[in-house]
């Protein structure tokens, strides 16, 4: 099951709660013969300034279906509203005292997404209050197979008892039937509609654009008719300034009441590396707060990213399973992949990022797959050893445990289609069209190689740790930050090691911890910070060192490799150990035992025979433990 964390959205008059969404079938009108619930949106959800007076109060609400069933008319439907100082429920009688009845008639629900009603009653909030709503429908039908978009808890938590509610086979009675209090609450919008009125709901583009890789670039709009009236002939503009200009207009011909249209411009093709802005308007209507909207873009070289912002507040996950996130993203100049960057609002949760390819616009094979990570909320970067790609690519973040691990989303609404995908199992899933789940995801490419790390490696001795590194293909490299932690997520900078002029040969490198009494922890990690001549950033992979007790011991592959693969073993103890060759099925092809030095040890596998191209496992077993390791072979 998927599950979600707090989002809340605000379209002009248009509020929309989708609080920890979810879904229900016991909610908003329910499926038995009768129903009736009765929900409380707080203060701070709905915004204090907003629908308190004559002039902008709530003459409509909607509600979102996810899942149709039938009949898709609901008759005598009664909904009320009040101003409560109440925060949440619990089990009890529900009461008329206090309502006001907005609406009393049917209700229809015949397409997946938003259903609603104009209020008979426009209703007016009192600032610094909460909104509590009840909704009766007594017209003794069963409507079966109907799931409903819950927003769970509040914008203050996602287990708070902010709903109540009754379905079953008699007439609920004020005064008499029993509400049973959930924290299952209707996902609603509250809106103050006009005769004339145009909105932008969305612009659908990427925060970070990568030259030449993520061109041509295509933006889309999603325009919503907000009004009461059909509205004809509506000019979207789109305007881009700053690093880059671009401008150009499209023409929706026309759109009903409650009807969106999808605006696409033609390719945009930025040469200049900087800051943009990228705004979309609509001519002036009955109300000028949504004609608006601007997002913040920059060209890079080597970065893409979907997240505009670096603090996420919302996070998807699954529940009682693990699972897969990807995300699109258009290469159109057969880069290596070098980084992925997922963000969270959830801290230490188990996860993998993966490199896919693109199979009929899903998700298709899996290219490479990161070790274990333990998110921290914000960026995660994670190190992708110049995974080669031909064209377009997923980058896919997993959930390896089964608690919901929260990977940052921004809301879309609507969300554009083939970008964001979910398993758990089986086939992927597209978030278009019933999901608003923009994931936050940031991919770095090389054009070139411009480091390749050959070796990694840091022994301790005499309360120093003595790192080691060897790279080749130095192109535009500048330095490197040397990082240490006590835990495989908080590192910190400890020094710096500038780059090598040689650019052709192989490079080696070393480097001396003489801090390493300050550390707390017996085990310490260690990462290399590449930084390009441009600024940009790239890792190597994580080493691990013992400060006391058992040796040394560390596995390096020479990733990728071709026919023979290369490794480097480094230990403190000379020893004798196996290696093991498994292809994908698990199944040895090569193996061999070796007795090691002290030290750095240089060592080859699989060169009797010539290895095809794919993903292998080097198992190695020492002293009855055994080190897996990812093999490439190219």
């Amino acid at each position: 099951m998927l599950s979600l964390l707090f989002s809340l959205q605000v379209f002009s008059q248009t509020i929309s709660i989708t609080a920890n969404p979810g879904t229900s079938a016991n909610i908003v009108l329910g499926t038995q013969a009768y129903h009736a619930s009765e929900y409380i949106y707080t203060d701070a959800e709905i915004g204090s300034s907003n629908f308190t007076t004559a002039g902008t109060s709530i003459n409509r609400i909607d509600f979102t279906v996810s899942t149709l069933g039938t009949p898709t008319a609901f008759a005598n439907v009664n909904i009320y509203m009040q101003n409560t100082a109440n925060t949440v429920f619990t089990d009890g009688t529900y009461a008329l005292a206090g309502y006001t009845l907005v609406y009393s008639g049917a209700v229809t629900a015949a397409a997946i997404g938003q259903f609603g009603v104009n209020l008979t009653t426009p209703f007016v909030r009192t600032s610094g209050s909460n909104l509590q709503i009840l909704i009766e429908r007594n017209d003794n039908t069963a409507h079966t197979g109907y799931v409903f978009a819950s927003a769970n808890g509040n914008n203050a938590g996602s287990t708070l008892t902010t709903s109540r509610r009754y379905n079953g086979a008699a007439a609920p009675a004020p005064g008499t039937t029993t509400l049973t209090a959930s924290a299952f609450r209707a996902a609603i919008q509250l809106k103050r509609t006009t005769a004339n009125d145009a909105g932008i709901m969305n612009v659908q583009t990427l925060s970070k654009l990568a030259i030449p890789s993520s061109l041509p670039h295509v933006i889309s709009t999603v325009i919503k008719n907000e009004g009461t009236a059909t509205k004809t002939n509506i000019p979207v503009t789109l305007t881009i300034t700053g690093a880059n200009s671009f401008t150009n207009t499209q023409n929706v011909a026309s759109i009903a009441a409650g009807a969106t249209a999808l605006v696409t411009f033609p390719a945009y093709n930025p040469t200049v590396v900087g800051a943009n802005s990228v705004a979309v308007s609509i001519p002036a209507d009955d109300f000028a707060g949504n004609n608006l909207m601007t997002v913040n873009q920059a060209t890079t070289y080597l970065q893409m990213s979907t997240a505009y912002n670096t603090t996420p507040t919302q996070g998807v996950g699954f529940n009682a399973s693990t699972g897969e996130l990807g995300v699109y993203f258009k290469n159109s100049s057969g880069n290596n992949v070098t980084q992925l960057t997922p963000y969270f609002n959830t801290a230490a949760q188990p996860f993998t990022v993966s490199v896919f390819s693109v199979t009929a616009g899903a998700p298709g094979t899996s290219l490479w797959t990161s070790g274990a990570q333990t998110s921290v909320i914000g960026a995660n970067p994670v190190a992708v050893p110049n995974v080669a790609v031909s064209g377009d690519f997923f980058a896919v973040v997993s959930q390896t445990g089964t608690t919901n691990f929260g990977a940052a989303y921004e809301t879309e609404s609507p969300i554009r289609t083939g970008v964001f995908f979910f398993r758990t199992t089986g086939a992927w899933g597209d978030f278009a069209p019933n999901n608003t789940f923009k994931v936050m995801m940031e991919a770095q490419l090389a054009t070139s190689l411009p480091v390749t790390f050959v070796t990694f490696t840091g022994l301790v001795q005499n309360s120093n740790t003595f790192l080691n590194w060897s790279t080749t293909n130095e192109i535009n490299n500048a330095y490197y930050t040397v990082e240490r932690a006590e835990n495989p997520n908080n590192f910190s900078a400890i020094g710096t090691v500038a780059a090598s002029t040689n650019t052709a040969g192989t490079n080696k490198y070393q480097f001396t911890d003489r801090t390493l009494s300050a550390v707390n922890s017996n085990v310490v990690y260690y990462r290399l910070k590449q930084v390009d001549k441009d600024g940009l950033t790239r890792y190597s992979n994580i080493i691990k060192v013992n400060k006391v007790g058992k040796y040394n011991f560390e596995v390096v592959v020479i990733n990728p490799s071709k026919n023979t693969v290369q490794m480097v073993v480094s230990t403190d103890k000379a020893q004798r150990i196996d290696l093991q060759l498994l292809n994908h099925a698990g199944q040895m092809i090569a193996s061999k035992e070796v007795d090691l030095s002290a030290g750095a040890n240089s060592l080859s596998i699989g060169g009797t025979a010539t290895l095809a191209k794919g993903l292998y496992m080097l198992k190695v077993v020492r002293d009855g433990e055994a080190i897996i390791k990812q093999v490439i072979v190219e």
